[in-house]
């Protein structure tokens, strides 16, 4: 019995939680050009991504390129960042993010547009998965990889593709 509870433990803890959202952890936060809080975390010198903080993002996010304030560049989406914000309705990124972390946009059920950089190179693992409501979402040239089931239960989404891949 002894063994068998130890077992159990260990199939416990080795568990995907995927709705379980890990504490907010940010390196600073700053009010964009509409008024609304968004949260960083510094990833090098000079660059940062854009991350979740206590309160989920809702509306419309505009993404800046720079943040004065800490003359750092925004070069990507973390992991997280928008994920259930079910009242999230779009998003604009700036040319100067490059990647979007898996689960970035996890079940966001109402999100319905994001416009991306044109440097865009990779969306991770489930990055919008259940995104149900998402009908637009540009595919610049400069994408090369989407990770496994990105786009899975995005119905409203038509063929993805740019000039040189084909993703869905």
């Amino acid at each position: 019995m002894k063994r068998f509870a130890s077992f159990l433990f260990a199939v416990i803890l080795t568990m995907p939680l995927l709705s379980a959202i890990p504490a907010p952890s940010y390196d600073f936060c700053e009010l964009n050009s509409d008024g609304v809080m968004l949260y960083y975390r510094v990833i090098e010198d000079g660059y940062c991504e854009l991350t979740y903080g206590p309160k989920k993002y809702t509306g419309i996010i505009n993404v800046p390129s720079f943040v004065q304030n800490y003359n750092v560049a925004v070069v990507g989406v973390g992991p997280y960042t928008f994920c259930e914000c079910d009242e999230l309705i779009e998003v604009y990124l700036p040319y100067t993010v490059v990647y979007l972390d898996a689960v970035s946009f996890w079940q966001s059920r109402n999100l319905k547009k994001v416009l991306l950089g044109e440097w865009v190179y990779a969306i991770g693992e489930l990055a919008f998965e259940g995104c149900w409501s998402l009908s637009e979402i540009n595919i610049p040239n400069s994408l090369e990889y989407v990770g496994l089931l990105a786009f899975n239960f995005c119905n409203k989404l038509g063929p993805l593709y740019n000039d040189k891949y084909f993703f869905y």
